[in-house]
């Protein structure tokens, strides 16, 4: 289970980062087309790169989130053993 849940997350990382190198790209053949003063379709560009960094930011704490839940369930899980383990040798 956690290499999955590990290898979606790391999937919907790269989806992020493709993203992100298209508009990229995309930035590059405004400049080219238009010049690189063209502010008003550079504003659409640089609009469109924030919400995808900060949906990228957004899956990233939630990511962290899931994994500090994930440890923390561990960590009481392992203290239950160590106070019936314990409890055996008493």
């Amino acid at each position: 289970m956690i290499n999955e849940t590990s290898e979606a997350f790391q999937s919907q990382v790269k989806t992020y980062e493709l993203l992100n190198n298209i508009l990229n790209h995309d930035k590059k053949l405004i400049e080219l087309v238009y010049g690189e003063k063209s502010y008003k379709q550079l504003d659409t560009f640089y609009k469109k790169q924030a919400e995808n960094n900060n949906k990228e930011l957004d899956f990233q704490k939630q990511q962290k989130d899931f994994w500090w839940a994930k440890m923390q369930e561990s960590k009481t899980r392992l203290e239950g053993l160590e106070q019936g383990s314990k409890a055996w040798i008493e």
